[in-house]
């Protein structure tokens, strides 16, 4: 019986880390910075993180797993993307912060940032007229509510603004576009409980769903040239297959599909299933004395072509038995400029 019980724990994981190998489309979404996953702890195990979500960075990964965080919590990740490739001034910054309210639930706050670094400005004749700056930014206000000991919900609302570049010629049209963007999600902790499945040897099994980048297309011109937000469902199971006093080990799957055809807002959610663009996750973390955690992960996104293993590492110290100071590292997967983005993150609870 016990053989059979962890049986049916794998079988469900497996399901989740099952890789195909022939994806070839590509996303036609517009802003895809929103879509760059935040968090060295998460990028060290293959961006595998939706059911999991239990630090400062759950708002982005799921807000209905944000709801059962109980602590303040404070993170922050810097990182230069394609550093060493030859590009230098592309970075990305996130900044987040979030507070549990009794009787109303968890609020919060965080901001991407992407600096697309500094181009020259040429006009008609080919005149240089010096350098611009271009960025997208993202600031959401972010709710989670625990509806009972297993499930969560949140939601998550963006405000969007890209600044692509100045207007040029005889054109004093910006390359400019804002919008807005609703995030929603849901987490089920424990769901082996809902079965007769009742082993100290049979770890905790959560399930996280969230449907990310959900508002109307983004327009820098005019409404003939607008492009679809870079709306994303993810999908995934979180399964802590050891803990005691010493160590710590959880195991984690996601699948995301990309729904970023050229349909109406509505209409994508029934029409792009079929292309073959999903993305692939799976990680582990290993964590020793709650002190020093060990990373690795996969991810398979063909369309992307990212595709390959992660890595990473992370310390947390607690002082004064309130406050809890968590530094990780991460490579992940960068695609064909360089074999991976280093990842520097902080995070902060109390």
């Amino acid at each position: 019986m016990f053989k059979m019980k962890n049986m049916i724990v794998i079988a469900i994981l497996i399901i989740c880390i099952a890789i195909p190998t022939t994806l070839t489309a590509v996303s036609e979404g517009a802003l895809l910075f929103l879509l760059i996953a935040p968090g060295s702890r998460a990028s060290g195990m293959g961006e595998a993180f939706v059911a999991q979500a239990d630090d400062a960075y759950a708002a982005y990964w799921n807000p209905g797993a944000m709801a059962f965080n109980r602590k303040t919590q404070i993170a922050g990740m810097h990182t230069n993307w394609f550093q060493g490739s030859g590009i230098n001034d592309l970075y990305y910054e996130y900044l987040s912060w979030n507070q549990y309210y009794p009787e109303i639930g968890n609020v919060g706050l965080f901001i991407q940032f992407m600096n697309l670094g500094s181009q020259p400005q040429i006009d008609e004749d080919q005149n240089f007229l010096g350098d611009f700056s271009s960025y997208d930014i993202a600031i959401a206000l972010t709710y989670g509510y625990q509806i009972d000991e297993r499930w969560g919900v949140g939601t998550n609302f963006k405000f969007i603004r890209s600044d692509l570049g100045p207007a040029t010629g005889a054109s004093d049209t910006k390359g400019v576009g804002m919008t807005f963007a609703f995030d929603f999600g849901v987490k089920a902790k424990d769901i082996l409980s809902y079965t007769n499945i009742d082993n100290p040897y049979v770890g905790e099994l959560s399930w996280g769903l969230t449907m990310q980048n959900f508002g109307p297309d983004v327009t820098y011109v005019d409404d003939s040239q607008k492009d679809p937000l870079s709306l994303n469902i993810r999908t995934g199971l979180s399964y802590k297959a050891w803990s005691d006093d010493l160590t710590d080990v959880i195991i984690n799957a996601d699948v995301n599909k990309p729904l970023a055809n050229e349909d109406n807002l509505i209409t994508r959610l029934v029409t792009d299933w079929n292309d073959n663009d999903y993305i692939y996750n799976a990680g582990v973390e290993y964590t020793y004395m709650k002190l020093l955690s060990l990373r690795g992960g996969y991810v398979n996104d063909s369309a992307g072509e990212i595709v390959g293993p992660s890595f990473g590492a992370g310390i947390n110290y607690t002082f004064n038995n309130t406050y809890k100071l968590s530094v990780d590292f991460a490579m992940q997967q960068a695609g064909d400029l360089i074999d991976y983005n280093k990842l520097f993150s902080l995070s902060l609870e109390f």
